[in-house]
């Protein structure tokens, strides 16, 4: 039998059925290999055929001790893009960047919410703070998540745009979204007047640093 333990982040339900906690599918053997305990933690054992039934999605989140977190909100209207600045402190190391759109959750079941596409472009900054200035292609990424999220092994400290771009569906009403850094040290997200880019000269001018 393969079973998943799950977790209810709001911890206040568990699962009922098979190989929940007062479930008469467990064993002394089974209870001792899978750590069973009886709590109201919000941890719960289900089995695969259960899990399949009754989930359409599962959120796999990535902790790590002594990591830390921060967050900027943004929009842009359809057509348009918009470039967000942050900085890598410390020492840099390994971090996560994400993209998150407003979840489905929060609207009505009698709306037709769909998540949008997103193109993300990571570059670094180089010269920031001169008017030599340029940037440096990092990566990219498009996705049609809730959480479109790229891992780097080592983003070196240093100051850095992300060019985020919507194709905003039409059933979207408003047009927020969060940027996100999760990782090794604090990233922090700034306000930058000196972004004053036309689209399709900083659109070029990643692409060349790409192919450079």
């Amino acid at each position: 039998m393969r079973l998943y333990q799950l977790r209810n982040p709001w911890g206040d339900f568990e699962w009922k059925g098979d190989w929940g906690d007062d479930s008469d599918c467990w064993t002394d053997e089974s209870k001792r290999l899978a750590g069973w305990t009886n709590e109201e933690d919000g941890t719960f054992f289900m089995c695969e055929e259960d899990l399949v039934k009754y989930f359409s999605r599962i959120q796999i989140c990535r902790v790590k001790d002594g990591y830390l977190y921060s967050f900027f909100k943004a929009r842009h209207k359809l057509g348009e893009f918009a470039l967000i600045r942050f900085q890598i402190t410390g020492a840099g190391g390994h971090h996560y960047l994400s993209i998150n759109q407003t979840d489905e959750r929060c609207f009505d079941r009698s709306v037709d919410y769909d998540y949008s596409n997103v193109r993300l472009i990571v570059a670094k900054i180089e010269n920031a703070d001169t008017d030599d200035r340029y940037v440096v292609y990092k990566n990219g990424k498009m996705g049609y998540e809730r959480d479109t999220w790229e891992e780097y092994e080592n983003l070196e400290p240093g100051d850095y745009y992300m060019y985020v771009e919507f194709d905003w569906k039409d059933n979207v009403q408003h047009t927020e979204f969060c940027v996100s850094c999760y990782g090794a040290t604090q990233a922090i997200f700034l306000r930058d007047e000196r972004a004053q880019w036309n689209k399709d000269d900083l659109v070029r001018e990643l692409m060349a640093s790409c192919a450079e």
